[in-house]
């Protein structure tokens, strides 16, 4: 299972910060403090989730901590009642109810995808536009890519029915 930040509009993975050698860290064990982790983070959904599950699969990321909740300049120590405080949004806004198994709850916020807008995406004139501009493009990425398929099984239709003369039983 890849290491990725559990907070819904975070990209941050283990592949991605190794490289700059930030470390991710594990959801607290302490059972009076996680649920504080997950809640500010969005994630009520992992909240039925075994203690030692999220500790064990789930990560996050340093931006979410302010400067004082280390222990040392480089990021690489969380004090022990550290919890994470910075997001780009509230967590009130996050959706948090995605399967935990997938990224998908990433796009909820920055959708990437037409079917994971929702009306909250339309609430002012710059927002509109820019998913409409997003549906449009979609849309017609999905032309091209239904007119290259129609393309394919045309010619896999010729050569089936090429074989079928060779192989005639």
């Amino acid at each position: 299972m890849p290491l990725l930040c559990l907070v819904n509009n975070c990209s941050n993975s283990y592949i991605l910060t190794k490289e700059k050698k930030i470390k991710l860290f594990q959801i607290t064990e302490d059972l009076t403090l996680y649920k504080h982790w997950l809640s500010n983070c969005g994630r009520q959904d992992l909240s039925e989730l075994p203690i030692d599950v999220l500790h064990n699969y789930y990560r996050i990321c340093p931006n979410h901590f302010k400067e004082n909740m280390f222990t040392n300049n480089e990021k690489t120590t969380l004090l022990p009642g550290a919890i994470p405080t910075e997001f780009d949004i509230e967590p009130s806004d996050f959706h948090g109810t995605s399967n935990p198994s997938t990224r998908k709850h990433r796009s909820k916020m920055n959708p990437k995808t037409v079917g994971d807008l929702s009306p909250s995406h339309f609430t002012s004139e710059e927002k509109r536009k820019k998913y409409v501009d997003m549906i449009k493009q979609k849309y017609k990425e999905k032309q091209v890519e239904n007119a290259n398929l129609k393309k394919q099984v045309r010619y896999l239709e010729r050569r089936l029915i090429a074989y079928q003369g060779v192989f005639q039983f």
